[in-house]
């Protein structure tokens, strides 16, 4: 898992390396570490060709420039959003999200995509503490809100169930014990 410092660091070094790149809003890297390498790569060669084929044309059109609108993990997959650029650049940027299908999101290790809960890309090792996170969180993460009649009115209790199904049973029990406690009957 990264940290925030990690992750400004990163930011800030692709920002300045990259101005062209990320002149514009972006909504940050809402990726795990693991990637960034693919994206870092990606922008290099982006920025490298745009900026080699502009200077270097004829009679040819000019690439405009690549600006950043997006870049997230979304069902386990890379998404690189941009506006600008060109065919060969659209290609980079599916290449680049190929390399990513197969890379662990956390460490950059060969990967494959699954999971027990949010699909992720990543390695056997990384699988492992993700799924062992999962059955410590429990199957189901259920805030569930019961409705007790109190003194005529409806009172809206909150209650938090980890790794348990707070079924309607158990909503009737708990509405029963809280109509003994305040009627005594």
């Amino acid at each position: 898992m990264r940290t925030e410092e990690q992750y400004d660091v990163f930011a800030k070094r692709m920002e300045a390396k990259y101005p062209k790149m990320f002149a514009k809003p972006y909504g940050g890297f809402a990726v795990e570490q693991g990637w960034w390498p693919i994206i870092e790569s990606l922008c290099g060669q982006i920025q490298s060709y745009t900026d080699w084929w502009n200077k270097n044309r004829e009679l040819r059109p000019v690439v405009e420039q690549v600006v950043v609108t997006q870049i997230k993990e979304k069902f386990g997959g890379l998404c690189f959003y941009y506006d600008g650029g060109d065919d060969k650049i659209h290609g980079m940027v599916r290449m680049a999200e190929a390399w990513a299908d197969h890379s662990c999101e956390e460490c950059g290790a060969p990967g494959t995509s699954g999971g027990k809960g949010w699909i992720k890309n990543l390695c056997p090792t990384h699988r492992a503490e993700e799924d062992a996170r999962y059955e410590e969180r429990g199957v189901m993460v259920a805030a569930v809100f019961l409705l007790v009649i109190y003194g005529g009115m409806c009172v809206i209790v909150p209650m938090i169930g980890l790794g348990l199904f707070v079924g309607i049973g158990t909503i009737l029990a708990i509405a029963r014990i809280v109509h003994y406690s305040e009627h005594g009957n």
